[in-house]
């Protein structure tokens, strides 16, 4: 989402109320057709949820999305009481470019580990207003209904990529933290295979099976990758000129910078420039952002 359409045409509520329930072990909930949007986070017990006479196995943790016209059952444990929290929800706005709503999933298990403490506050922040869903909600219900549906909705980088970006091996670690080091005080530093490997503490050649299986790339690809992306936040981020960032980059020659840039993005960094500012969405990174380099110019 652009700041621009979140500015002017965020989230808009007509009302929302939520709550948590408990059901005796073999009941069940439906057939019925919700009318509004509700969210659901199974709390204890398996469940068999049917959504338009698609059936998924639900267990703690896994949240549903349900939406109007959605005809759903809840067939509940049959050996256990089973509990969940809801929030009912009607939207009178939704921001211009979230993903049309017929290519939502209903069912998503182990979602990102934000949302089940933005569930349990929005809960919490529910139960101090006593007057809805009498009451039109506000702004920051909006807030926090918006929140949650962009991280259902749009998953993160790293769940798309396959693997977990702020779980990589140690070594891998230590020599990111090398590289980052360097382009922080000495940008003109040029690492050698073996200078990482030492700061890894294992051989060249096991540090490289290691990059390439969590990033999926080399050690040294990684390093050039560093610097060209954080070429691309200079020149959306600052004022420096191309000459400017090629320095604070590392690269002591501009045709080899603006090579190397063209090579890895299909663009010279002028042409991105103009691109980036004019809304065109960023080259993919695949690399952690805590491992970038601290912005200062």
């Amino acid at each position: 989402m652009t700041t621009e359409n979140r500015t002017e045409r965020p989230l808009k509520l007509r009302y929302i109320h939520g709550g948590s329930t408990m059901y005796r072990s073999g009941q069940s909930l439906g057939p019925r057709v919700l009318t509004d949007y509700e969210l659901v986070l199974i709390v204890d017990g398996s469940i068999t949820y049917t959504a338009d006479s698609k059936a998924y196995q639900l267990s703690p943790g896994d949240v549903v999305l349900g939406t109007p016209g959605t005809k759903e059952t809840y067939l509940w444990d049959r050996n256990n009481p089973t509990r969940h929290e809801y929030v009912h929800f009607h939207v009178e706005h939704w921001p211009e470019d979230w993903p049309h709503i017929d290519t939502w999933q209903n069912v998503f298990h182990e979602p990102d580990s934000a949302i089940i403490p933005l569930f349990r506050h929005m809960l919490k922040h529910l139960s101090d207003h006593d007057d809805w869903p009498a009451a039109a909600p506000g702004r920051s219900e909006a807030r926090l209904v918006e929140t949650m549906l962009d991280i259902l909705l749009r998953p993160h980088h790293d769940r798309e990529t396959g693997f977990q970006r702020d779980k990589l091996p140690e070594p891998v670690v230590n020599a990111l933290t090398l590289m980052k080091l360097g382009l922080e005080t000495i940008p003109a530093t040029n690492y050698a295979l073996q200078e990482l490997a030492n700061a890894s503490g294992k051989s060249d050649k096991h540090l490289c099976r290691l990059f390439t299986d969590s990033l999926g790339i080399s050690p040294i690809k990684t390093y050039n990758l560093i610097r060209l992306h954080f070429a691309i936040a200079l020149l959306t981020r600052s004022n420096m000129n191309i000459s400017e960032i090629a320095e604070r980059c590392g690269y002591k020659s501009n045709y080899y910078f603006s090579r190397s840039f063209h090579k890895a993005f299909g663009k010279a960094p002028t042409e991105m420039r103009r691109d980036l500012l004019a809304g065109t969405k960023l080259p993919p990174n695949p690399l952690p952002s805590v491992h970038m380099p601290r912005m200062y110019w």
